[in-house]
């Protein structure tokens, strides 16, 4: 994916807001969508397939 349409990406889901408590965050909530979106490119169709999928 071009660095470009990253960044787009970024800059459009990076204002979601976060309802998790941020004392427990593990990871943030804009790398879970970033890792979301890209399973979903590579053919995953469920919560299932996009956690096997290993970046």
């Amino acid at each position: 994916m071009p660095e470009s349409a990253i960044t787009s990406l970024k800059a459009h889901f990076g204002e979601l807001p976060d309802p998790c408590a941020q004392h427990s965050i593990e990871h943030l909530l804009i790398d879970i969508v970033m890792i979301t979106i890209c399973a979903v490119i590579c053919g995953a169709e469920s919560w299932v397939e996009i956690e096997a999928v290993r970046f």
